[in-house]
């Protein structure tokens, strides 16, 4: 796993040397930045020779989350549109003073409502 964002050299590295990209994500990068990294990796894929489909997609969501019932399903109703994308896997950072209350939020309320979607 290759993580970064970068178009040149480390998207690039991804296409050539990964198994898998780890792309950042949140407020100041959603979806759409998202897509347009995945566009990226696809091309440097093309000149690499490398099959695209091959690399897994993965994100690093980092900003805060609404971890209360409503939120939960918010967020979960976001990582739907990543997955629309080609994401496979979802990383999270606790958000927060409290890492603990952090996690007891994601598997209170948005597990739950990942489940569901």
């Amino acid at each position: 796993m290759i993580g970064g964002s970068g178009e040149r050299k480390t998207l690039r590295l991804v296409a050539k040397y990964g198994d898998a990209a780890n792309l950042f994500a949140g407020p100041n990068a959603g979806p759409d930045v998202v897509k347009a990294k995945l566009d990226v990796l696809s091309r440097h894929c093309d000149r690499e020779g490398t099959d695209y489909d091959r690399i897994r997609k993965t994100i690093l969501y980092v900003g805060p989350l609404q971890l209360d019932s409503p939120g939960g399903k918010e967020f979960a109703e976001e990582m739907a549109r990543y997955a629309d994308l080609g994401v496979q896997e979802v990383h999270v950072m606790p958000f927060g003073p409290d890492p603990v209350e952090f996690v007891r939020g994601l598997g209170a309320h948005v597990i739950p409502a990942v489940t569901n979607t």
